[in-house]
């Protein structure tokens, strides 16, 4: 009787670990999608101060990202998201 109890649960955490090992993947690739995210909409508002590109600024700004250069001839604006 132990031995089809301990069958069982050993099934039941293999199981749960499967689970647990895809749940942690997802955040894996969440995080590294989001420093590319990050990324790209640092390099859009970098190109829309540099070639005031007024389309850009109002895609970035749709999307609820604000840019605030510093000194656009010397830094990398940085963009982030609007009320943050």
């Amino acid at each position: 009787m132990l031995v089809i109890v301990n069958s069982i649960l050993v099934l039941g955490n293999v199981s749960r670990q499967t689970d647990v090992n895809q749940r942690q993947q997802f955040i894996n690739q969440s995080v590294q999608l989001s420093r590319i995210s990050q990324a790209l909409v640092n390099a859009l508002a970098q190109s829309a101060v540099e070639n005031g590109d007024n389309d850009i600024k109002e895609l970035l700004a749709e999307s609820g990202f604000t840019i605030q250069p510093a000194n656009p001839q010397t830094e990398t604006p940085p963009a982030s998201p609007a009320g943050k």
